[in-house]
């Protein structure tokens, strides 16, 4: 199997969408780990171990694929992600009529 189909299999298992952050990606594993577990789920403890396997071996790809990510740190990217305070400021200074 190609790298790009691992990792879009691993995101599909996890139910993470072609764009998501670092938090997203934590978030939702320990969502679908908690809700697996037979306590919670219902389901047969040999079902719930099933799952935990695959969901923890998706986890897994999907990290490694964000820990060998290289991010940008250009002007243009940092921009893109500047908090809306600032925007504000840089486009009505600090004038509070406008």
């Amino acid at each position: 199997m190609k790298y790009y189909e691992r990792i879009t299999n691993a995101r599909q298992v996890l139910g993470i969408p072609e764009y998501a952050t670092l938090a997203d990606i934590k978030h939702r594993y320990h969502t679908l780990m908690k809700s697996i577990h037979p306590d919670v789920s219902g389901k047969d403890m040999h079902v719930s171990q099933e799952e935990s396997i695959r969901i923890n071996d998706s986890y897994e790809i999907i990290m490694q694929y964000c820990e060998k990510y290289r991010l940008s740190f250009t002007e243009d990217e940092v921009n893109k992600y500047r908090p809306a305070e600032e925007l504000w400021f840089e486009k009505f200074g600090d004038d509070p009529t406008c």
